[in-house]
């Protein structure tokens, strides 16, 4: 499969796996958030931005084991469409 990859792209695998690899993962993430932001059919629901842009804050409040208060916190801010 490398020799194969590497024969199509003149590329060597190191390459895709320490260059490309991460450069395409932050350039997908920065063109979701974009759309997150601009275009996406939930970007008039009020909420905090990180939760609207990306699942890492949710990873997080459940990591820490404050999702239920982080919730009603948010209902009590911004009502009961949150």
């Amino acid at each position: 499969m490398a020799i194969l990859l590497e024969l199509v792209t003149g590329l060597p695998i190191f390459t895709w796996i320490f260059k490309v690899g991460p450069v395409a993962a932050v350039l997908c993430t920065l063109l979701w958030m974009v759309y997150a932001i601009t275009l996406h059919p939930l970007t008039n629901v009020p909420g905090p931005f990180w939760a609207s842009v990306a699942p890492i804050w949710y990873m997080y409040r459940i990591y820490k084991g404050d999702m239920d208060k982080a919730q009603r916190a948010l209902h009590t801010r911004y009502g009961p469409v949150v």
